[in-house]
């Protein structure tokens, strides 16, 4: 498992998953910064990450970014 602190595999191993990665990207903002957008498509992630979307949505979002 690729944290410090292994993810819990018992209960909901995708929320626990989610949330353990959710508290890693808070910790790097907090000692680097955040300085940039931000989107994701997840599994029952949207109230853990800013601008949840659909996969779709994603890929037209990406398009504009990279684009703009």
């Amino acid at each position: 498992n690729a944290f410090v602190d292994p993810v819990r595999t018992n209960g909901n191993v995708i929320e626990n998953g989610y949330r353990a990665l959710a508290a890693h990207l808070a910790d790097l903002d907090g000692m680097y910064g955040k300085n940039e957008q931000r989107a994701h498509a997840g599994l029952r992630s949207t109230d853990l990450f800013e601008q949840g979307m659909s996969l779709a949505a994603l890929a037209t979002w990406t398009r504009e970014q990279v684009l703009a």
